[in-house]
């Protein structure tokens, strides 16, 4: 039996997941309802899993997780489910799935995946899936749709993305370094770094990035909590997009609260270009996220080396570089060392490769206030959040 399902499931980088369903229960107070008002309703049934975390509401809610959930990922919604044990029943279920109360293109990008079960060629599940949507005579459009596929115990879920270009790209023409890091990641630290801290008490705080690259964690730290109203999604091109998301003045019904800024943002970075790149992209983050006096300091320099003295209290926050690209191959002890002896900072942020610093370095001034492991880029990574004692 084909049945619909009312839920959505936001996806995220495995081992973000609780800091996603925090940030999902500081959202959900401001999101509208379908009056355009804002809700009164309480947060529903929601579902930690790997990688995410489900939740049962209506799809006028689930497209508004798109504006305001920045450690997302994207956002999936699920159209329908079912059991299957064959390959024939698959056939006669996706016919069952009412596709044209979603679909205004049959251009389809297919994502597959399939575990568990004798349903689990691929190659095979997609020729069906076309073959389904061909019958269905839906048109052909120039706005191509991600659905996916996923098959676990003989339980099929089928879901529509509805963010499109993954949700870490703010800005859909940002420039990047060769190494990029996503703003997803960079939020999720941030947020790490501003636990327990006012916004009172961050408008005191000079955020600072030695190893700037093309500047994400200060970008992100400049948008922290502005919604991305003015980006394109995907939900956008289905047929069942809500009225009120057609206008071109929807975000003036929204009641969000005065942004949670830091008093100061500036960078270094050794590579004039990356300067450059930074400060074209923060310009595109000024007119897309609508920014009101917000500055950005970036210079070339080490970042072993401050040109000058920097206002305090600061907070350090980099993604250092790996391997041979630091100095004389330099230690990620050695490293973290000179970065408190240049800086001074009161809390400092590192990613650095899995089991490569002992944080005993700097105990003596500094403790460990979190560690998470992490996954980012298929590289195996360790987040630590040090403390000033004193």
């Amino acid at each position: 039996m084909v049945k619909s399902v009312e839920k959505a499931l936001i996806v995220c980088t495995p081992g973000m997941e609780k800091e996603l369903f925090t940030e999902l229960k500081e959202v959900w107070p401001y999101l509208l309802s379908p009056q355009a008002q804002t809700q009164s309703e309480a947060l529903p049934e929601v579902k930690i899993i790997h990688g995410g975390i489900e939740i049962s509401c209506d799809l006028f809610r689930a497209v508004q997780f798109n504006f305001f959930m920045k450690t997302a990922t994207r956002v999936l919604w699920r159209i329908s489910e079912f059991k299957c044990r064959d390959f024939d029943k698959l056939y006669e279920n996706l016919k069952r799935v009412p596709w044209g109360q979603w679909l205004k293109s049959s251009d389809i990008v297919w994502h597959v995946s399939a575990s568990g079960t004798r349903i689990n060629h691929q190659k095979r599940i997609k020729e069906i899936l076309n073959k389904v949507i061909s019958e269905t005579k839906i048109p052909k459009s120039p706005d191509s749709i991600d659905i996916y596929f996923r098959n676990f115990e003989d339980i099929v879920t089928l879901s529509v993305d509805l963010s499109g270009e993954a949700l870490y790209k703010r800005t859909l023409n940002k420039k990047v370094g060769d190494a990029p890091f996503r703003e997803s990641w960079a939020h999720f630290i941030l947020r790490r770094m501003m636990k327990g801290q006012s916004a009172s008490q961050l408008s005191s705080i000079h955020l600072v990035d030695p190893f700037m690259g093309s500047g994400t964690f200060l970008l992100e730290a400049a948008t922290l909590s502005e919604p991305n109203f003015f980006r394109k999604f995907a939900f956008q091109s289905l047929v069942q997009t809500p009225k009120l998301f057609k206008s071109a003045t929807f975000f003036l019904n929204y009641k969000w609260p005065a942004p949670t800024v830091f008093g100061e943002l500036s960078g270094v970075d050794i590579d004039p270009k990356m300067v450059q790149i930074t400060q074209e992209n923060f310009i595109m983050d000024q007119a897309q996220f609508r920014l009101k006096q917000q500055e950005l300091k970036v210079s070339t320099g080490d970042a072993l080396i401050p040109g000058s003295p920097v206002a305090e209290p600061v907070w350090l926050v980099a993604n250092p570089p790996w391997g041979e690209r630091l100095p004389q191959n330099m230690k990620f002890e050695d490293l973290a060392t000179r970065l408190v002896k240049a800086w001074k900072p009161l809390k400092m942020a590192l990613i650095v490769p899995a089991k490569s610093l002992n944080p005993a370095c700097i105990s003596e001034t500094y403790e460990v206030q979190e560690k998470i492991s992490l996954t980012l880029g298929g590289q195996s990574t360790e987040l630590f959040i040090f403390q000033c004692k004193e």
